[in-house]
């Protein structure tokens, strides 16, 4: 067989590998970390083992933007912000409030959002139980 053949073969046979899977959670973790917090939620489809794993981050960064439909206004109208703000709200509430987080700690917590959305306040009540409960 020619050289180009055994490498089309070798070719061939790595696609069919699923090299995600064979990643501990660990290596998968730092790399959800690195990919804003949208794009590493929307990974938990992809398996039954990669559901949790956002859920285990130890650093969230929950931004308005991400949660805002595209393509984005300019200036941003108040139903967009309050959409964006509502989404927010869900994935804190996902993120801050779920029992099975309690085993991990948060080491980082940013949020951005507007100051003078409806959902502020129960945001605040999500923060304050987390850090009562312990991070």
């Amino acid at each position: 067989m020619s050289q180009l053949g055994k490498e089309l073969r070798c070719t061939s046979q790595s696609t069919d590998e699923d090299r995600l899977s064979t990643l501990t959670d660990d290596i998968i973790l730092s790399i959800l970390g690195r990919v804003d917090i949208t794009t590493a939620t929307r990974t938990s489809v992809l398996s039954k083992r990669w559901r949790i794993l956002p859920r285990l981050l130890p650093e969230l960064n929950l931004r308005v933007w991400g949660f805002m439909p595209i393509p984005r206004a300019e200036p941003i109208e108040a139903h967009h912000m309050d959409q964006g703000t509502a989404c927010l709200t869900k994935a804190t509430r996902s993120f801050l409030a779920d029992p099975s987080r309690k085993s991990t700690s948060i080491t980082k917590l940013r949020l951005q959002l507007y100051g003078s959305s409806n959902y502020s306040h129960e945001i605040g009540l999500l923060v304050a139980a987390r850090l009562t409960a312990g991070c």
